[in-house]
């Protein structure tokens, strides 16, 4: 709320400025300007881009949040891990009954 209040200001303070600029310049103020309707011209712009620029802020802050893992994923991800461990135990037991299997028949590093 307060950049938005902070961003009207700079609308107007940069309308005002237009204003005085036309009014002050011969050559300028030949031209037929309806000043209320540019002011809400300008207005509407203005307010356009800051509410563009809230929706923009609002939706990276919900894509950031939706990022972080909630416990539910924490959860799987732990339960994957311990999965992974008891698979890599597994792995190794295997790997050394097959170790002592071929130590017994006497087939050393043969990968048949």
């Amino acid at each position: 709320l307060a950049q938005s209040q902070g961003g009207l200001k700079l609308t107007a303070i940069l309308l005002a400025l237009l204003i005085y600029f036309l009014r002050k310049h011969g050559r300028f103020s030949q031209i037929p300007v309806n000043f209320k309707a540019l002011i809400i011209t300008i207005s509407v712009l203005g307010g356009a881009v800051l509410l563009g620029i809230a929706v923009c802020c609002c939706y990276c802050c919900r894509r950031k949040k939706s990022r972080k893992a909630d416990k539910s994923d924490e959860r799987a991800m732990r339960e994957q891990e311990e999965r992974r461990a008891r698979q890599e135990e597994r792995r190794a037991e295997m790997k050394s009954r097959h170790d002592e299997i071929r130590k017994k028949y006497g087939k050393h590093g043969c990968a048949y």
